[in-house]
């Protein structure tokens, strides 16, 4: 066999033993589904070489979560070491270049505060959140 036409898997049963097999895509696929009783998709080598697939999961760990993930590194900054009003929140998001609008925010700020990650107080008819 061509080591071209070759493929690879690797297989850990419900017992925790890992087998590694080598051969062609539809031999691989005969014997997984001997391992799982069903037919298994074969997987086909990426058009990417190794260096890319790795840089591209290095971009994928250093993006932000959403606003939630901005706003607890807010809160890790200490922007709400006071009292912080909903405007003064989206304020400093902008300064960032993120624009969301208060729709978004209010579910966001909600979760944190059950989390108890913040804490929010009755200010006249608004809220402000404190950490």
């Amino acid at each position: 066999m061509s080591g071209a036409n070759m493929a690879k898997a690797k297989i850990v049963t419900k017992s925790g033993t890992t087998i590694d097999l080598e051969g062609t895509a539809e031999e691989i696929a005969a014997l997984i589904e001997k391992f799982e009783g069903r037919t298994a998709p074969v997987d086909r080598p990426s058009k990417r070489s190794d260096g890319q697939k790795r840089k591209a999961v290095g971009l994928a760990k250093k993006q932000k979560q959403g606003p939630k993930g901005l706003v607890a590194e807010l809160v890790d900054e200490g922007f709400f070491a006071k009292p912080r009003t909903f405007k003064e929140l989206g304020d400093r998001l902008k300064e960032g270049g993120h624009y969301y609008p208060r729709t978004s925010l209010s579910p966001v700020m909600l979760a944190l505060t059950k989390d108890r990650i913040i804490r929010r107080i009755k200010s006249g008819k608004h809220w402000t959140y404190v950490a």
